[in-house]
C-alpha cells in the first residue's frame, strides 16, 4: 500500500517537469534571432542573426535554417583547410536584399597554408525560395 501511495505521488511530478521542457523547446524553435552552425572542428557555434526589414516578410523559420546551413557548408568547403573553419561569433550573420536576390553575409575564421588564422567574409546569394545563385556567391578576405 505504501509503495502504491509513493508511486501515485511521484508519477505526476515526472509529467509536470517534462511539460516545461517541451514548452521551452517549442518557444526556441521559431526564434529567428539566432542560428546554430557547425564548424570544421565539429563544434556548434551560435550566431546572432540580423534580418533587414525588406526581407523579413519573405524569410520563414524553415528557410532561414536551410539557407544558413547551406551557406555554412558553402563557406566550409571554399576555404583552404576545412578542419580549421569556424564561424566568427563576434559578428552577426546578416540577411538583406530585395525580392529577386537575397544576400546572407557572415564573417568566418580559417587558417591559411601556413596555419595562420585569418578573418574571411562569405557572401551567399539566394532567391526568394532559398535556392542558391551559384555564380554570385563567394568567400574572400
Amino acid at each position: 500500500m505504501k509503495n502504491l501511495f509513493c508511486l501515485l505521488f511521484v508519477l505526476p511530478l515526472f509529467f509536470c517537469c517534462n511539460d516545461d521542457a517541451t514548452n521551452e523547446e517549442t518557444e526556441n524553435k521559431n526564434d529567428m534571432s539566432k542560428v546554430t552552425l557547425i564548424g570544421g572542428d565539429d563544434k556548434e557555434y551560435i550566431m546572432e542573426v540580423t534580418i533587414s526589414n525588406d526581407v523579413k516578410e519573405i524569410i520563414t523559420y524553415e528557410m532561414l535554417q536551410k539557407v544558413t546551413e547551406d551557406a555554412n557548408r558553402y563557406a566550409k568547403y571554399n576555404v583552404k583547410h576545412t578542419r580549421t573553419y569556424k564561424p566568427n561569433t563576434a559578428r552577426p550573420l546578416m540577411i538583406y536584399g530585395g525580392n529577386d536576390t537575397i544576400t546572407l553575409s557572415m564573417r568566418i575564421i580559417a587558417a591559411n597554408s601556413y596555419g595562420v588564422e585569418g578573418d574571411l567574409s562569405c557572401f551567399y546569394k539566394f532567391d526568394n525560395k532559398g535556392n542558391q545563385l551559384k555564380e554570385e556567391s563567394m568567400v574572400f578576405e
